[in-house]
């Protein structure tokens, strides 16, 4: 285990967790474009989006996306981490997807998924390179860890802590499912 993060290999089930992964890089699945996909950075600098899929945001009325097609096909695996967690409540679930545009490392913007106690959730969906760093403040003047994605690992952190992702060098896109839970 390590001090920033606790990682869990072969989280879901080897068949549903292929169903998930073929049906998320497919034509079929449905991305929205954002000009910042860490949706925190005021800036917007060139370079910085990417696309996400929402299933779950608390704000919403019903909190679940009205896709019930692709949202029911999630859920299962949005249910297990929570349970595996031990959480009472689910604050947001989406895809995220970024594509490659460079040949050296590129960092998104740094943020904190929520600025409250509550805990994070990657679960790593493609065979991708592009990793996540976690520093210990939002001038990123010191690295803390670094998780490089693995297909089917979860890894699970405290939300509130400065993180960011690395676009992929070697692979065309890095696709993750991030849940926050309390």
């Amino acid at each position: 285990m390590n001090d920033v993060f606790h990682t869990v290999e072969n989280f879901i089930d080897h068949v549903y967790f292929q169903e998930l992964s073929q049906y998320i890089q497919s034509e079929n699945f449905v991305w929205s474009y954002n000009d910042d996909v860490s949706l925190y950075d005021q800036l917007n600098q060139l370079g910085d989006y990417g696309f996400t899929h929402g299933f779950f945001t608390k704000n919403h009325p019903n909190g679940w996306a009205p896709d019930t097609q692709i949202v029911d096909f999630f859920k299962p695996a949005i249910f297990k981490i929570q349970s595996f967690i031990k959480s009472k409540d689910l604050l947001r679930a989406r895809a995220d997807m970024t594509t490659r545009r460079e040949n050296s490392e590129y960092k998104l913007p740094v943020h904190q998924d929520f600025n409250f106690d509550h805990l994070s959730t990657i679960l790593y969906m493609n065979e991708s390179d592009g990793d996540t760093i976690f520093y210990d403040d939002k001038k990123c003047s010191n690295e803390i860890a670094r998780k490089s994605p693995v297909p089917n690992t979860l890894i699970i952190f405290q939300g509130n802590l400065w993180h960011t992702g690395c676009l992929p060098i070697k692979y065309n896109r890095r696709i993750l499912l991030n849940c926050n839970y309390v």
